[in-house]
């Protein structure tokens, strides 16, 4: 919730790690999506118009970089959200793709190295693969398997390996994170101000025995397929938006 790391964290996500669902957590931004949004939910139904939303989620947004220590998946996340909402509520036309575009250009102007952040690297990666995807006309299935695939590049010249059953285990598993996990970690985050039954906090803790448990049972060895050059990344990356490209326009 907060984005705390412990002396235990590296066991902790030991299992995320291997099976490739650690980006579910750090780099996709799932979890500021998953907050901005019932938030903003929680907003319309209370008849707010859209200029006053737009300021309380930005406020709350700035919050939730501050509190979950203001890495760069999490301003990436933040201001993806805004601009996105601040187009619905200016009446702005900005492709998808522009909107990409001008949190890269905010966020660049922010932290000019950005670039030398792994974190950062995939994170923008990731959403700019989603960007393409998600307008490709595809099923969830085959862009959540797409993903995996298309992922490789940058996650081989970042870590020289791929983790081969990555993208089933975010298909199958991407039900619970948004529909137990998020609202349960909301749950416990409240429960340090308001009372609480403790038995939220039994179940959550289960549910993330269990998973783990499962993880570890399922694992699978990924790929070490070592670094490629820089050259051959990009040569990658052009033949990964070559392939989307030719997907929008079958």
């Amino acid at each position: 919730m907060i984005g705390y790391k412990d002396t235990q964290f590296a066991e902790y996500t030991a299992p995320f790690k291997t099976t490739g669902l650690l980006h579910l957590f750090t780099l996709s931004g799932l979890h500021i999506q998953f907050y901005l949004g019932g938030l903003h939910l929680l907003l319309k139904r209370g008849r707010l118009i859209r200029e006053s939303r737009l300021a309380i989620l930005s406020a709350v947004g700035l919050c939730l970089i501050f509190l979950t220590g203001g890495s760069f998946s999490t301003i990436r996340a933040v201001l993806s959200f805004l601009i996105a909402f601040a187009c619905l509520t200016f009446d702005i036309s900005l492709s998808k793709l522009d909107q990409w575009s001008l949190m890269l250009f905010l966020l660049v102007s922010c932290f000019p190295l950005v670039f030398w952040s792994v974190g950062a690297q995939l994170s923008l990666y990731f959403a700019l693969l989603l960007l393409y995807l998600s307008d490709a006309g595809l099923k969830t299935w085959q862009q959540i398997l797409l993903f995996s695939i298309l992922s490789l590049p940058m996650l081989i010249y970042s870590f020289s390996e791929w983790t081969i059953i990555g993208g089933l285990f975010t298909l199958l598993l991407f039900p619970i994170f948004e529909w137990v996990i998020l609202p349960g970690c909301l749950l416990l985050f409240l429960g340090c101000f308001l009372p609480m039954p403790s038995f939220f906090s039994l179940l959550l803790d289960t549910s993330f025995q269990l998973l783990e448990r499962f993880l570890a049972f399922a694992a699978f060895p990924n790929l070490i397929i070592g670094r490629p050059t820089f050259l051959i990344m990009l040569a990658l990356l052009f033949l990964v938006f070559s392939m989307i490209d030719h997907l929008k326009y079958r």
